[in-house]
């Protein structure tokens, strides 16, 4: 779990994670609505019950990709002008917008 007092702002260098750190990741068109209709959400397979309890029902098989969740985790880690999102005691939304896409993790 991360330790971080920030709450929507830009950082300039993504925490130190890990996968277990990370329950999923969008990827999308930039500064669009995110429920899904502008991009994809993707879920680690270790986090499916985590992922599935906040957001109410069943991830499907499809979702479930650790290869787009290290893909977007890399994007980040090499980013800088990472914007937070939203941060609490519990978890963490980074973002970064490369060209024509938006790239967001979710911690746990």
């Amino acid at each position: 779990m991360l330790n971080l007092e920030i709450n929507n702002f830009k950082i300039n260098k993504l925490p130190i994670l890990t996968l277990d750190d990370i329950s999923n990741v969008y990827i999308g068109k930039p500064n669009l609505c995110m429920c899904g209709c502008s991009g994809s959400y993707f879920y680690n397979p270790a986090n499916r019950e985590l992922s599935q309890q906040r957001r109410g029902y069943d991830i499907t098989d499809n979702e479930i990709s650790l290869e787009k969740v290290t893909f977007v985790w890399n994007k980040l880690k090499k980013a800088t002008d990472i914007e937070v999102v939203m941060g609490s005691d519990k978890e963490y939304i980074f973002s970064i917008i490369i060209g024509r896409k938006q790239y967001t993790l979710y911690t746990i």
